[in-house]
């Protein structure tokens, strides 16, 4: 995060409790999923877009 050109840019990321709603850790042959209680997750659509469910 810059503070002179990007401030607060990545505050999604940093931020204590919205970290874990907005990150996902890959970890190979795992599934993607997030969110603090794990309830989040990412597939591809009908059309292989990624999505969140």
């Amino acid at each position: 995060d810059c503070n002179v050109f990007n401030s607060g840019a990545f505050f999604y990321a940093s931020k204590k409790g919205e970290k874990e709603d907005n990150i996902v850790y890959l970890e190979h042959g795992k599934p993607m999923i997030f969110g603090k209680d794990k309830d989040k997750g990412v597939r591809l659509n009908a059309h292989g877009r990624p999505e969140v469910v």
